[in-house]
């Protein structure tokens, strides 16, 4: 199944394909996958994401994703 994943902040300097900015990266994934799966398959640990989002919607990695799926993801955010 093909889903589209849009990484943001410095996950983009982590992942191997570099899609322009704001563009996302086509996968193709098998079904029954996790947004964990996703991150593994673009070289990303859990600890390198703090929010996922799919299709808008927060989730956790844990979650199985569908054909047609828009992920974004965020890595934590710090400062004050």
């Amino acid at each position: 199944m093909e889903i589209k994943v849009k990484v943001f902040a410095n996950l983009r300097d982590l992942v191997p394909v570099k899609p322009a900015l704001g563009e996302a990266i086509v996968l193709d994934m098998e079904s029954n996958s996790t947004v964990l799966d996703v991150m593994k398959k673009i070289n990303l640990s859990r600890n390198d994401v703090a929010i996922i989002l799919i299709n808008g919607v927060h989730h956790p990695p844990e979650h199985i994703i569908a054909e047609g799926t828009s992920i974004s993801l965020f890595s934590p955010v710090g400062g004050g």
